[in-house]
């Protein structure tokens, strides 16, 4: 089953609080994602980019505005797994 998005709400560039349509919430450092990207993605590291960010495809991925930028929600979904993970 994909991942929907309910809500988010934008902290620092690249910090995402999720809630996600199952009722679950999660906190989601996408730093290393955008770090991945190289030039890309480094526009994201502006807060101004950053708080643009605004959920598209009925809850399937994020966008931020006039950048032309997308992350399905699975990702994010499978981050905050993984960082999960590490902190145990």
């Amino acid at each position: 089953m994909t991942p929907r998005i309910k809500n988010i709400v934008t902290k620092r560039p690249g910090i995402l609080k999720i809630n996600w349509a199952d009722g679950g919430q999660s906190t989601v450092d996408l730093s290393g994602w955008i770090a991945s990207g190289g030039e890309l993605l480094t526009p994201l590291l502006s807060t101004d980019v950053w708080k643009t960010a605004t959920i598209a495809d009925y809850g399937a991925s994020v966008e931020w505005d006039s950048q032309n930028l997308e992350i399905d929600a699975y990702h994010p979904y499978q981050i905050v797994k993984n960082q999960r993970l590490a902190e145990n």
